[in-house]
C-alpha cells in the first residue's frame, strides 16, 4: 500500500522530525487550513486513512501518538 500524509498547520521541520522519530519514509504534503475546510475537516488534528482506490478505512478526530500510528499502519499494511 502506498502512503501519503497530509498535514495542516505544521511546518516542514516539525513534520520531518515526527517522520524521523517514527522511522517512516513516505511523502507528506503540507497544506493550508483552507484546503482542509474544502474536504469538510473542521477539527485539527484529524487523521483519515484512505486506501489507494479512495475508500476511507478510518477517521480519528484528535491526536494520535507515533506509537499508535505505527501500530495502525502495521495493521493496515501487514
Amino acid at each position: 500500500m502506498g502512503l501519503l500524509a497530509i498535514t495542516v498547520g505544521d511546518n516542514a521541520a516539525a513534520m520531518q522530525q515526527f517522520m524521523n522519530d517514527g522511522g517512516w519514509q513516505f511523502p507528506v504534503a503540507l497544506l493550508s487550513d483552507q484546503v482542509a475546510a474544502s474536504y469538510g475537516i473542521t477539527k485539527i488534528p484529524t487523521l483519515v486513512v484512505i486506501r489507494p482506490a479512495g475508500r476511507i478505512l478510518k477517521i480519528i478526530i484528535g491526536g494520535v501518538s507515533a506509537a499508535d500510528l505505527a501500530k495502525m499502519m502495521d495493521d493496515f499494511t501487514g
